[in-house]
């Protein structure tokens, strides 16, 4: 939502560097080379003030959001955790009807 609020600036070539695997007559990866190709981009424009004004205000109501989904008793599931260990810990279920599978 927030990239696509800053327009498009018209496409341009850059280059790329980048380091690319070398395979032996195996198939195997025998070394690394660098080498440098032409690609297109298509940067945005970023520090327009109408532009910027509208991320602001979508981030302000994405923090809205959260909060008001955090009010209602919402645990974010944590990187390390599974969906069970989760549920196990007492975070609320879907609703009426809703049962582990």
């Amino acid at each position: 939502m927030l990239e696509t609020t800053r327009p498009e600036l018209p496409p341009e070539t850059r280059q790329f560097k980048y380091q690319k695997p070398v395979h032996n007559s195996h198939g195997d990866t025998c070394g690394w080379e660098w080498v440098t190709e032409d690609i297109t981009v298509t940067l945005r424009l970023f520090g327009s003030p109408q532009h910027e004004h509208r991320c602001y205000d979508l981030g302000q109501e994405i923090r809205q959001t959260k909060d008001e989904i955090l009010k209602l008793g919402y645990q974010p599931i944590e990187h390390d955790e599974t969906y069970d260990a989760w549920v196990r810990k007492g975070s609320p279920q879907r609703g009426e009807g809703w049962r582990d599978a």
